[in-house]
């Protein structure tokens, strides 16, 4: 996204990214057998934490407008839209070596180890041979 001139940069990285990584990552509305929500309240809602999300490295794309004062444009919750499709393509990136892949979201452990076994029990030397 392009935020022009950026005026609050610790702002743009915590507030408006984080909500974005924690849907890509944690977010989810489990539904049981007969459509009745698992997570009915917050006890059973897992809440992450700034502990639980992992380094990013955030780059700028700045191109200040000359329709306001300060060459900035109003960007809202620009990172929490980019953020979820971000952390899956950073995913999808690093599991293409063993030709896997992950095609929801949140991106859970489980559904990473499950889409390698997956690309190894189709092609199995393929698979090794693209890890080495």
């Amino acid at each position: 996204m392009d935020a022009a001139q950026i005026l609050q940069y610790y702002r743009e990285h915590s507030a408006f990214t984080d909500p974005g990584k924690y849907a890509a990552l944690y977010e989810e509305l489990p539904f049981d057998e007969s459509g009745q929500p698992v997570s009915g309240s917050f006890v059973d809602y897992l809440l992450p934490t700034a502990a639980d999300l992992p380094d990013f490295e955030i780059h700028h794309l700045c191109t200040p407008t000359t329709r306001t004062p300060t060459g900035a444009k109003g960007m809202g919750e620009g990172g929490t839209i980019g953020a979820p499709a971000a952390v899956l393509n950073a995913v999808n990136d690093a599991l293409a070596q063993v030709g896997a892949s992950v095609g929801r979201i949140p991106v859970r452990p489980a559904d990473v180890v499950a889409a390698i076994a997956a690309a190894v029990s189709r092609d199995p030397v393929d698979s090794r041979r693209k890890t080495q």
